[in-house]
């Protein structure tokens, strides 16, 4: 399936036209689809190295590499807000301009 998209509105003001809006949803199910079968075979290849005691898979196409659950230790920015240092300890990063899509619910 392919996509060209103008980045221009049209005369209705619209950024995307109906059939690209289609396409676009048509990606997102596909997208759901794929991330779930995803899902379903790194949660079987997590079971079976766990089980197994494999540490790392090399395939021709992957690598996989088990990682044991743990601890990770966070900074806890309530706690330094209330305390006053908060403000000390931050630095403010810039970050890249985007454009954020959320679905409202996968086409079926």
């Amino acid at each position: 399936m392919e996509f060209n998209w103008n980045p221009q509105t049209n005369q209705n003001n619209e950024l995307l036209s109906p059939s690209d809006l289609a396409k676009l949803a048509e990606f997102n199910r596909l997208k759901v689809e794929v991330d779930a079968i995803h899902k379903k075979v790194t949660d079987s290849m997590l079971k079976t190295m766990k089980e197994g005691g494999l540490k790392k898979v090399e395939t021709p196409y992957f690598t996989a590499t088990y990682i044991a659950a743990g601890e990770r230790r966070t900074v806890d920015s309530n706690k330094l807000k209330s305390d006053g240092l908060y403000d000390a300890y931050t630095k403010v990063s810039p970050v890249k301009e985007s454009v954020r899509i959320s679905w409202k619910e996968a086409n079926k």
